[in-house]
């Protein structure tokens, strides 16, 4: 039996992958992307039990842009948010614009 929070993890790392590429295309995509290895030491699929790493890695391209990805990210995960868990991340995405960012890991 598949684990279902494995599931909802790569639910979540396509729907960023989408919500990316769909505003910013592969550039947008990968730089994203090399900022969540570079500076959190992690990749998309890490962002469902840590969305700070994303927003952080989108706020460093322009505070406009983090929030442009969070309302897609709300509109594209809106109907499995009867989950607790994508409900969860979703609400936590709303709340780091109002939290301080953490430091990125040191390895």
């Amino acid at each position: 039996m598949t684990d279902l929070n494995t599931v909802r993890k790569g639910l979540v790392a396509l729907s960023v992958e989408q919500t990316l590429l769909e505003i910013g295309g592969g550039k947008l995509l990968n730089e994203v992307l090399t900022i969540l290895f570079e500076k959190y030491h992690s990749y998309l699929p890490n962002c469902y039990e840590n969305p700070e790493y994303l927003i952080g890695a989108c706020k460093e391209l322009g505070e406009g842009l983090s929030k442009e990805i969070r309302r897609s990210l709300r509109k594209r995960l809106e109907e499995f948010s009867y989950q607790g868990q994508i409900e969860y991340f979703l609400t936590r995405l709303s709340e780091i614009e109002y939290m301080r960012l953490p430091n990125p890991r040191v390895n």
